[in-house]
This record gives C-alpha cells, sequence and structure tokens, in this order.
C-alpha cells in the first residue's frame, strides 16, 4: 500500500498543496517551524481520521479559515486504486472513500495500516502500559479480523460491570455481565497471543542488527495472572473492586514488559538506545503484518536524524529498505540523511518549495 497523490487545502499553514510521492522512500526537508510535521501529520489522518497532535480535528483548520480538506490517493500491491477524503468544518467531519460516507472510523483505520516514529516515540519504553498497549493492539487489530469486535463487546461489559461496581451490587448481580467479560477477554487473550509470538522473533532479530543489549527481556502480560481461570480473579477481587469502582484485572490492564537485567528498560537505557529499541519495536511490527497479511506499512518518521549518528542512521535506512515499504522522512539538514542513504534512492521536498 502506497500513497500516490496528497492534495490539502487550509490544513494548519498550508493554503494549499500537492505532493506526488514515490512508492519507497520520500524526505522532506527544512527549516524548524516550517510544516514538515504537518505533511506527516495530514498523511497521518487520512489513515486514522485524527491527528498524532491533538483528539480534535478543529485545530488542524489554518488560522482565519472555516475549513479544511485533505485528500489521499492510494494504490495497493494489486493496482487497486482508491481515494480518502477528509474534512472538517466548525465542529463536522466528513469521511468519504471513492466519494461515498465512511460512518466508522474502523473503515477507515482498516484500509491503510500507518505508524508513526516521532519524539513520543520513547514512550514505548518510558511510559506507562497503555502505550504498549495501543501498540501491540494496532497489530492484532490488522493481523486477525476478530481482534476488534472482541474488544468492543469487551469493553462494553467492562463498563457495565464497573457501573455496577460503584453500585456496589451483589457480586450474583455482576455475574452476567462477568461471564461475557470473561468470554471476550479469552479471546483477546489468545488473538494478543498469537500475534505477540509471531512479532517476537522479528524484535530479537532487529535487534541483533542495530542495537547490542545484553539480558534484554520483552514479554506479554495479559492483565491477570493466568494460572487462575479469571472468573475466579474476578470473584477474589470483588471486596477490592468495590472500594476501588473499577475492574484491576483483565485485558484492559495488559502491557508489554521491557526489562534489562530484571530493570526496567527506561531505568538503564541512554536516551538514544531508547530511540533505536523503539525503532526496533515499529520496525518488527511492520514486519510482523507482512508475514500475518502480505500487507505493506506506511512509515512516518519525523526527524530520523535526530540523536542518531550517521552509522546509526545508515542502519535504520537499510533496514527500512528491506521492509519494501513506503516511507516518509523529515529532517532539517537533507545532507544529513543523504550521506547515510547510500544504497537508498530518495526522493527529495524540500519544504519551503511546498508551502
Amino acid at each position: 500500500m502506497f500513497l500516490t497523490q496528497l492534495n490539502l487545502s487550509q490544513f494548519r499553514h498550508f493554503p494549499a498543496f500537492q505532493l506526488k510521492p514515490a512508492a519507497g522512500f520520500n524526505f522532506i526537508f527544512g527549516p524548524n517551524g516550517s510544516g514538515k510535521s504537518s505533511l506527516l501529520e495530514a498523511i497521518y489522518v487520512l489513515s486514522m481520521g485524527r491527528s498524532f497532535r491533538s483528539k480534535q480535528l478543529t485545530p488542524l483548520i489554518r488560522h482565519h479559515c472555516a475549513e479544511f480538506q485533505v485528500i489521499g490517493s492510494w494504490k495497493n500491491i494489486y493496482d487497486r486504486q482508491f481515494t480518502v477524503g477528509i474534512g472538517r468544518q466548525s465542529q463536522i467531519s466528513d469521511i468519504r472513500l471513492d466519494g461515498q460516507p465512511i460512518h466508522s472510523l474502523r473503515d477507515l483505520v482498516s484500509l491503510v495500516p500507518v505508524q508513526l516514529i516521532n519524539h513520543e516515540c520513547f514512550h514505548l519504553v518510558d511510559a506507562g502500559p497503555q502505550c504498549r498497549r495501543e501498540f501491540l493492539d494496532w497489530g492484532v487489530f490488522h493481523s486477525e479480523p476478530s481482534f476488534f469486535n472482541a474488544w468492543q463487546r469487551y469493553q462494553r461489559a467492562l463498563k457495565q460491570r464497573n457501573a455496577g461496581l460503584k453500585r456496589h451490587l451483589p457480586l450474583a448481580e455482576l455475574n452476567l455481565w462477568q461471564q461475557e467479560l470473561v468470554l471476550q477477554a479469552e479471546s483477546i487473550h489468545a488473538l494478543r497471543t498469537h500475534y505477540f509470538q509471531g512479532f517476537l522473533p522479528h524484535v530479537e532479530r532487529l535487534l541483533s542488527e542495530l542495537l547490542a543489549l545484553d539480558q534484554l527481556t520483552i514479554d506479554y502480560y495479559p492483565g491477570w495472572d493466568v494460572a487462575l481461570p479469571l472468573a475466579t480473579v474476578f470473584n477474589k477481587d470483588y471486596e477490592r473492586d468495590c472500594f476501588l469502582g473499577h475492574t484491576q484485572h483483565g485485558p484492559h490492564r495488559a502491557d508489554i514488559k521491557i526489562k534489562v537485567k530484571g530493570i526496567e528498560a527506561d531505568h538503564l537505557l541512554s536516551r538514544g538506545q531508547q530511540k533505536l529499541l523503539s525503532y526496533t519495536l515499529r520496525l518488527a511490527q511492520s514486519e510482523c503484518l507482512k508475514m500475518f497479511t502480505g500487507k505493506h506499512s506506511v512509515l512516518l518518521i519525523d526527524d530520523l536524524a535526530a540523536e542518531l549518528d550517521g552509522l546509526k542512521v545508515e542502519k535504520v535506512l537499510q533496514l527500512l529498505l528491506n521492509l519494501n515499504c513506503q516511507v516518509f522522512i523529515t529532517g532539517v539538514d537533507e545532507s544529513l540523511v543523504i550521506a547515510a542513504a547510500k544504497a537508498v534512492h530518495l526522493t527529495l521536498f524540500h519544504v519551503e518549495h511546498l508551502s
């Protein structure tokens, strides 16, 4: 899957803009504040229906304008082409696929697997479980068609159980929702486990090429002690859950535990090492997606050269080349990336020429 054309109207500081990217590597360079990241943001919006900077679309409208529009034409490996358009006017969003309305973001997100690597990529290592859980579920969502429905049903039942806990309903009255929770939790856990088992070998191989770390462990924690049936865990937790007003254990508490020598990785790794580890996890996910589904990710990489030396940039570029997917990279100075590119053919775009 790759983007063949991007059209912006009144998006961020761009009054009007058109880009025809290459199917391989696209490098967008220019001074800080010139809008490089906004171009990545526009592509992200096309695939996710939201920005990575804000939960709201209204801030994306150019200053003093009433609306914005982003239109992208995509082509897959079978040469099937389709067009996605997203507009925002006041508080109304309009998302269309080949001119027809899309009413569910799930339908949009499933079309193009886009991965973002920016200054927040460190959060895979140093943030709380939610970031790593969302990372894991991105891969499971794109690889396992039944995951989304199971997750929706689980969330609905979880909301009902939590409401009952806050009202201190007797355990017997919670059993109906607990039965649904257990059923969907087991399905989610099985899908995550299957995906993670396929994902981990890619991480280990890429780490051996990119970052030497002794005694690094990456483990999937499902959100409860699976030695016990989840129904038993819910029953044991009942009084404490009532006191807290929410469910302590279950797939909504899952995590990927990343440790070095038994210690949480962010306590031992440098900033550069954390960035390389985060890169490794993202690249491994793209490989895993291709293995499970045959789909190619579109990778958005903001400021590749930051905190990486030339040799590491070269190695990352080579690994990206092996993925055979479309890549968008931003940077302040094109020479930093061009010098490391070597075998990689880069299509260059200067942001000042585009804005």
